[in-house]
């Protein structure tokens, strides 16, 4: 009987180390699990401020800037904003060397030559005005 009370204690012991070595494991496992559903909450929080500051931002593009004609300088690698005026673009390719000067008188005749046409149309001459322009490009 003896032998059997021995037998019992020793089987109750290790019962009892495995559920301390099982309670240290799952203690173990739920502070891995509470660290990991922390970092992910910090990066769907932080994914979620982005959004709304690059939202805010386009909004703010949207309706405050933007609203020029702009191109790329491919060799400055910058933003430029270019004239709204036919007449200043042909002369901003002109002096960034995009045409030569013939095509650059070229296409100012064709351009002062519409506004001729028009000016017929309204009884008005603005030859002095071409003169006054060309003499300023």
């Amino acid at each position: 009987m003896a032998r059997l009370g021995s037998t019992l204690l020793k089987g109750l012991g290790v019962l009892v180390v495995v559920v301390i070595a099982l309670s240290v494991i799952a203690t173990i496992l739920s502070v891995l699990v509470g660290i990991v559903s922390t970092i992910l909450s910090l990066l769907v929080t932080l994914a979620f401020f982005a959004l709304l500051i690059g939202g805010a931002y386009g909004l703010f593009r949207l309706l405050y800037g933007g609203t020029k004609d702009k191109t790329t300088d491919e060799s400055l690698g910058r933003s430029v904003n270019t004239p709204e005026d036919p007449v200043d673009r042909l002369h901003t390719r002109y002096v960034n060397g995009d045409i030569s000067e013939a095509e650059f008188e070229r296409q100012l005749e064709l351009q002062l030559g519409s506004d001729d046409i028009e000016d017929r149309l309204d009884g008005r001459d603005r030859s002095t005005d071409r003169t006054r322009l060309r003499d300023r490009l």
